[in-house]
């Protein structure tokens, strides 16, 4: 009984180097022109403050001196890729601090000791020290900094309009204040008291906690976003490379006490592309499978095997395949196929839509041209059709080798057509695709095609 019939689309993440001409657009402006333009790029967004003060408040009784600093910096890396519209979030990097130190002290002109037998100037001291230390939460139960991130980037006509946003969790490393007296008279100082504010995970209850002359407050992680929102620009030509960037200018308002400000700035970087190359490596790739499944000495090699026939089958298919592939294009697809994703017909003739989720799901995450979900759906869909107009010979194909190897090649034919239409209509120009069309037309024309 066969389990399923899978096709692999071969992910080539950052281990080939793509050499192959640019696609350049005729009309940029074209509202058609732009509908397979996928973009790539990075979006960075930062708010940032710092403040030093000292100030007198002293009054005819009291010397009243105040100072702090405040240091504040919060980045968001975003890395995304799409087509116009909803992109997908490739990752997204945080960088969060805050430091806030205050300390006031307030000492009196001249202190009357108890005994009432001298009086010290200057006198006693109240003294209040505050403390703030924050950083980024990175507890399991919240969301990761790709989930809480979002990116839309809308192309039409040569225009654009980008929004962006991403939220963190802020952890208190440090809120402490603590208030003293220094008395003049005794030459000590005394703690009166100390009051805290800590984090606790969003599992636990918020809740504050008295003391003596003290409380601790536990609170939740506060959550904190930086975003941007309708930011419009024009598409540009940049040599052969299609460019989307723009940027907010450094923009500093006033933001707290003691005229602290932060300053908000964002930038922006896409390059879109065609990915032309990657699917003629796919179609490339298809036709070299449908070939090494064609191939009638693979299918009898197997046979001789006495158990896992197919099995064996389907490696002796992969390794004659990949040589065909590398002999076609002078590339090693063993060095592109660190990583795999599988859509599969069960023995039921259906393709599970989660399968296909997860499927659609890896192209967009890889930064993949969507054609290649499209035409490994085809190929899953010859699969449905042979389970049901010959479903005796489909659940046998998982025993044999001759039948498995007729099923599949019709199958990656028909993946392979969608691919090669998809080149001829977007980079026929940059491409010569007569070979491959020359290789698909013979295993078109091949009588083994029972099942097709």
């Amino acid at each position: 009984m066969i389990q399923k019939v899978s096709r692999h689309i071969l992910f080539f993440v950052g281990v080939i180097i793509f050499v192959g001409p640019s696609v350049v657009l005729a009309d940029i402006s074209s509202p058609h022109d732009m509908d397979e333009i996928l973009w790539e790029g990075k979006i960075e967004i930062y708010q940032s403050g710092s403040i030093h003060y000292a100030e007198d408040k002293s009054t005819k009784d009291s010397e009243h001196q105040l100072s702090g600093s405040k240091n504040f910096l919060a980045r968001i890396t975003i890395k995304a890729c799409g087509y116009s519209g909803n992109l997908t979030v490739k990752d997204a990097v945080w960088s969060f601090s805050n430091e806030e130190n205050e300390n006031e002290t307030k000492t009196r002109k001249k202190t009357r000791c108890s005994d009432g037998s001298i009086t010290i100037s200057p006198g006693s001291s109240d003294i209040i020290d505050k403390k703030i230390r924050e950083t980024i939460y990175k507890g399991i139960d919240c969301m990761s900094p790709i989930e809480e991130t979002i990116v839309s980037l809308n192309v039409f006509r040569g225009k654009y309009i980008l929004q962006a946003g991403s939220s963190m969790y802020r952890q208190i490393i440090t809120n402490e204040g603590k208030k003293s007296k220094i008395n003049v008279c005794s030459g000590e100082q005394t703690l009166v008291s100390t009051n805290r504010v800590i984090t606790t995970s969003f599992s636990n209850q918020e809740q504050m906690i008295p003391g003596t002359d003290s409380f601790t407050i536990k609170q939740h992680p506060k959550r904190y976003s930086l975003s941007i929102k309708g930011k419009k620009g024009a598409v540009q030509k940049v040599g052969d490379t299609i460019v989307i960037q723009g940027e907010v200018e450094p923009k500093t308002e006033e933001s707290g006490d003691h005229g602290y400000k932060e300053t908000f700035a964002a930038s922006w970087h896409f390059e879109g592309k065609l990915k032309c190359k990657e699917v003629l490596q796919q179609l490339n790739m298809d036709l070299s499978y449908a070939e090494a499944f064609a191939n009638k000495d693979l299918q009898d090699r197997a046979k001789r095997i006495p158990a896992k026939r197919v099995i064996y089958y389907k490696k002796l298919v992969q390794d004659y395949a990949e040589k065909i592939y590398k002999s076609s294009s002078g590339g090693d697809p063993g060095n592109g196929a660190k990583s795999k994703v599988s859509m599969s017909t069960t023995n039921k003739c259906r393709i599970k839509p989660d399968v296909k989720r997860k499927f659609k799901n890896a192209i967009a995450r890889n930064c993949l041209p969507k054609v290649l979900y499209k035409a490994a759906l085809e190929h899953e869909k010859k699969h449905v059709y042979q389970c049901l107009k010959y479903e005796t010979e489909f659940l046998h194909g998982g025993e044999d080798p001759s039948t498995h190897g007729l099923m599949e090649v019709p199958a990656y034919l028909a993946g392979a057509e969608v691919l090669l239409n998809w080149l001829k209509e977007n980079c026929d120009e940059n491409y010569d695709l007569s070979d491959l069309e020359a290789r698909m037309n013979t295993l078109k024309s091949l009588p083994i095609l029972i099942y097709n």
